[in-house]
């Protein structure tokens, strides 16, 4: 059931796969999901931006002492293609996610913080990761740079690249200068 379920999620066919869980989990059947199941679904949910459904599954995932990284980068990241950042952070939060916080859920809630009522919260997890001295991947660290165009001067942006040490990268000299040209003032040709 697992693998039928996560090739069901990957196609995005997340109606399926959510019968498939319902499916195995029934009276008739009997069994129980695995973590691979849930997360399956988890992913499944997110792929259809159904980040209540998503985060339903992560709950029931927590309750059956399932959770996983996966699951909860994959609600996050449902979360943050609708932008519903207020939930996001909550979320991370929330004691019985703590334990499953990662690279990528952490990544995918600085994407939900990029809209202009958030970027300082964006810039919050950036630093609360830069501070547990996980290793930053380019993602995160674009995201981050790129929040600042939604509402900090552009410097902002460049400060935070520096303090990387990656101001470098074409990636990440590709943000700051969106960032630069998202604000009101920006730098100078």
């Amino acid at each position: 059931y697992s693998v039928a379920m996560a090739a069901l999620a990957r196609e995005g066919s997340w109606e399926q796969a959510l019968l498939l869980l319902e499916e195995m989990t029934s009276a008739v059947r009997g069994l129980r999901p695995s973590a691979v199941a849930i997360s399956a679904c988890v992913a499944a949910c997110a792929s259809a931006r159904d980040w209540e459904r998503s985060l339903s599954w992560l709950r029931e995932a927590s309750h059956r002492s399932l959770l996983s990284a996966a699951s909860l980068g994959a609600s996050l990241a449902a979360m943050s293609t609708v932008r519903a950042w207020r939930r996001a952070l909550t979320l991370l939060k929330e004691p019985s996610f703590r334990a499953e916080k990662s690279l990528l859920g952490c990544t995918a809630s600085i994407r939900a913080c990029g809209t202009p009522e958030s970027w300082k919260w964006s810039l919050c997890l950036l630093a609360s990761l830069l501070h547990s001295r996980v290793d930053l991947d380019l993602a995160s660290l674009q995201s981050g740079i790129q929040s600042c165009g939604l509402g900090a001067p552009w410097r902002l942006a460049l400060r935070v690249a520096s303090s990387c040490g990656l101001q470098g990268s074409a990636e990440v000299w590709s943000a700051i200068v969106w960032a630069s040209e998202s604000t009101q003032n920006p730098m100078a040709a």
